[in-house]
């Protein structure tokens, strides 16, 4: 009969053991999924993007001498949280294609007024001058 008070002790002992490492594990798993997740939330991969988005554009030409030039007027909103939006200006004329960007960092509800000049479409062709905006949200 001591034999299995001895066999129990020693079994008692293991399964303290076992115990004590199962929680040790556990509380390093939460130490570190805390980390990583606090860690994660200062990185950019995942921030949210802002929400800038074009409020009005327009197309305008002037010309001095032989110096002709198309401008594009473009207003742009943020409606999301701060961040760098790129705006892209395409300007056609008849088979011709010409692109400009430019990069802003916005605030959250900031506006901003830009002007796009183009010096390459020509007033003496019969097509007319179009132009398209596009805007690209990177993460802060």
């Amino acid at each position: 009969m001591c034999k299995m008070t001895s066999d129990s002790s020693a079994s008692n002992s293991k399964n303290k053991t076992r115990l004590t490492n199962f929680i040790s594990i556990a509380v390093f798993g939460i130490v570190v999924l805390t980390l990583v997740l606090s860690v994660a939330g200062s990185i950019d991969a995942f921030k949210e993007p802002p929400k800038a988005a074009v409020t009005s554009h327009n197309i305008r030409s002037d010309g001095e001498g032989l110096d002709y030039y198309t401008y594009v007027d473009v207003s742009v909103h943020n409606f999301g949280v701060d961040g760098t939006a790129v705006v892209w200006v395409t300007v056609t004329q008849g088979e011709n294609k010409w692109v400009e960007m430019q990069s802003v960092f916005l605030a959250s509800q900031e506006s901003i007024d830009l002007t796009f000049t183009f010096t390459e479409p020509g007033f003496l062709s019969p097509d007319p001058i179009y132009s398209q905006v596009r805007i690209d949200n990177l993460r802060v």
